[in-house]
């Protein structure tokens, strides 16, 4: 195990504290053309930056806790749950990954509301951005060493997916955010504070237990006013499969939310999620604890209602229909579409 980590570092007048020691990552001019990998760990994860002419892009990934016995069935998937992160040149990040139901790094959660608070200049070009992260992701595995399966499979499956501009899905999503007007009542102080933001809740899903129920996870598209295109997605895998490697089901918009909250954070001790539910996570549901559906669903929630307060519960009291954080039921079905 290394003593020191580089760390994807924020270039925006805000260095955040890490977990570990802060290094400054190279500048463009000193890395290679294509992927370079700059720090790895096989038990840890890596940090790579992917240079394409003048232009690059920083990634990391962290290897977090063992995945319920039940998602490591498929042999094919790492065992371990897995962080990812991707940055611009100027450290925002537009592409983010939670394994479970916190980040490995807790930092992380700073540096996304730093990205959500970030105005992008006029005419700012994120799915270039988005193109250079799935180049690094088809061209990763080329050069990476075998030990380093477990943060190369994420790599590599984000390298599959097409970018915002080329996924017809998310064009119609963003048709449809630059037809719906802002509110025309209540603070209008668009920028301040992350000003309004659109997202739009993506929904995926796959049979578990010999098709006996499904694991789903969520993927948040994130479009902020005054641009026409998806600046940071946030991906909610629930312990379990990403949403990337598993089937599409629908997409749940959602309306323009002012300063919108989906961190699913209540409870401020060293035992709080970042994610969904707050209360104890266990596959079967049981008792008072909650399963993947269940955060899913309250993700899905948080994204439509722009708060960790939705009309149907906070990260503890979350309760809707077949969905809840703290009442064992049956839910080992997908939140499905339409809600």
């Amino acid at each position: 195990m290394r003593g020191t980590w580089m760390t994807l570092a924020l270039t925006v007048g805000l260095a955040a504290c890490t977990t570990d020691a802060q290094q400054q990552l190279p500048k463009v001019s000193d890395l290679q053309q294509g992927v370079n990998i700059l720090d790895a760990d096989a038990a840890r994860g890596v940090v790579a930056a992917y240079r394409d002419g003048n232009d690059v892009v920083y990634l990391e990934t962290r290897v977090g806790k063992l995945k319920p016995a039940i998602y490591r069935e498929d042999p094919t998937e790492p065992a371990n749950e897995v962080d990812m992160m991707i940055v611009d040149s100027n450290g925002i990040p537009f592409y983010v990954q939670r394994g479970g139901d916190e980040y490995v790094d807790p930092t992380w959660n700073q540096k996304i509301a730093i990205a959500k608070s970030t105005k992008l200049p006029a005419g700012y070009d994120r799915n270039h951005d988005f193109l250079l992260a799935q180049k690094l992701g088809q061209q990763f595995e080329k050069v990476a060493d075998p030990s380093l399966a477990m943060s190369t499979y994420h790599i590599h499956v984000m390298g599959l997916q097409p970018t915002p501009d080329k996924d017809a899905g998310l064009i119609a999503a963003s048709a449809k955010i630059a037809a719906t007007p802002l509110p025309t009542t209540g603070d209008q102080a668009y920028w301040s504070g992350g000003g309004w933001w659109y997202p739009v809740g993506r929904l995926y899903s796959k049979c578990v237990a010999l098709c006996a129920g499904h694991h789903s996870a969520v993927s948040n598209w994130q479009q902020q006013n005054g641009t026409n295109y998806f600046q940071i997605v946030e991906n909610y895998c629930n312990h379990g499969t990403c949403a990337g490697s598993m089937g599409w089901e629908c997409d749940h918009y959602s309306q323009w939310n002012y300063n919108p909250s989906t961190t699913g954070e209540t409870y401020g001790g060293t035992n709080a999620s970042t994610g969904g539910c707050v209360t104890g996570y266990d596959w079967w549901g049981g008792g008072n604890t909650h399963l993947c559906n269940d955060d899913s669903a309250y993700e899905l929630m948080q994204i439509k209602e722009g708060t960790t307060s939705t009309s149907w519960g906070d990260s503890y009291s979350f309760n809707w229909g077949n969905y809840s954080c703290y009442v064992g039921r049956g839910k080992w079905a997908s939140p499905g579409c339409g809600e």
